[in-house]
């Protein structure tokens, strides 16, 4: 990643400790492992490439309950999609989530 691309984001992103799902709500299908988070977007490592351009509802399953909680539901953009290692990398941005979630994807 080049230094002019971190320019352009609004805030760090930090990367995920551990190994986190995230499935399409409406199909269940995984679309990636969770990679790096920050407070507006997220990337994924996939298997297989994620549309750009495309509005999805997401589930973040924990592996360990957070606050009482076992997920967390997103709403999301497709920003774009590279492939790279072997597996496709996905950059999205956050476009819907409940302020307490805000909190709890902050501690991931």
């Amino acid at each position: 990643m080049t230094d002019q691309t971190e320019e352009k984001r609004r805030e760090v992103r930090h990367a995920v400790k551990s190994a986190i799902e995230a499935r399409d709500l409406h199909t269940g299908e995984c679309l990636g492992l969770l990679a790096n988070v920050s407070g507006h977007g997220l990337m994924l490592r996939a298997e297989r490439e994620v549309p750009s351009n495309r509005v999805f509802q997401i589930v973040l399953e924990l592996p360990e309950p957070l606050e009482g909680r076992e997920r967390l539901e997103i709403g999301v953009e497709s920003l774009w999609c590279h492939a790279g290692e072997g597996r496709f990398w996905a950059g999205f941005q956050i476009i819907d989530i409940a302020p307490e979630d805000r909190s709890l994807l902050a501690s991931l």
